[in-house]
């Protein structure tokens, strides 16, 4: 049995680029905005209040921040190819 495929239209070969130039360039700003608001919550705001610097959790702002960081990074690289 020999079927014959046929080719898709080309609005859905494209639905992806369109949705991926859409919507990854204000994900990015949004995540990288993310990604400072942990940094200043978990870093910078240990230094308003009275208890001792934990350095825990200043690493773990310091991680949250670089993951958004370059998260928000490859949606841009991404969303443009």
């Amino acid at each position: 049995m020999n079927v014959k495929r046929r080719p898709l239209p080309s609005s859905k070969l494209s639905s992806r680029t369109r949705w991926s130039e859409a919507i990854a360039p204000p994900l990015a700003d949004k995540l990288m905005d993310a990604a400072n608001l942990a940094l200043g919550g978990l870093v910078l705001g240990q230094f308003l209040g009275n208890g001792r610097f934990d350095f825990f959790l200043g690493f773990l702002g310091i991680a949250a921040w670089l993951c958004g960081l370059i998260g928000g990074v490859f949606l841009l690289y991404f969303g443009r190819r």
